[in-house]
């Protein structure tokens, strides 16, 4: 991980992205916190705006979606990586269908924060490359749940279509 990278962390509760934050700093990611969307919009329009954002799927004022919605305004579009306390693949293709890069559920191996992180840097034209891993990983911490697969060609240059 690059130092030029910063994160916004967008939560208002310390579980779970509170862990979150160590695994980006042992990563060498500075980050900054909003518990808000007002405070997510503000930051996200200050001359030094984040390069990345993670955010909680509920919060005070609103969600993923305005979050999602403000970074996406941004010149350039920051990408957004939606956290979710729980498995929800109902959640979760939503996230990715309205724009989010990434989507994620504790716990947070460090291995795999660094590949999403790496999939949203990557980023480019609305399309990214670390979808099914970050799946693949909730699916593993709850396996009594439906395996979702992604017909993604091994370039993530096809659209996505989900099938349960």
């Amino acid at each position: 991980m690059t130092k030029t990278t910063s994160v916004l962390l967008v939560h208002d509760y310390e579980y779970p992205l509170a862990d979150l934050t160590l695994t980006l700093k042992r990563l060498g990611l500075s980050s900054r916190r909003a518990r808000t969307c007002i405070e997510a919009k503000s930051v996200l329009a200050s001359p030094e705006p984040p390069t990345l954002v993670f955010t909680d799927t509920e919060l005070p004022d609103g969600g993923w979606p305005e979050t999602v919605g403000m970074a996406s305004r941004s010149r350039p579009p920051i990408p957004v990586i939606v956290v979710s306390r729980v498995v929800d693949i109902s959640l979760y293709l939503d996230a990715m269908q309205d724009g989010a890069a990434e989507f994620i559920v504790p716990p947070f191996r460090e291995a795999d924060i660094r590949y999403v992180v790496q999939g949203a840097r990557m980023d480019s034209g609305g399309k990214t490359y670390g979808r099914v891993r970050a799946v693949a990983s909730a699916a593993a911490a709850a396996p009594d749940l439906p395996v979702l697969r992604s017909k993604w060609d091994h370039r993530g240059q096809a659209a996505p279509k989900f099938t349960l």
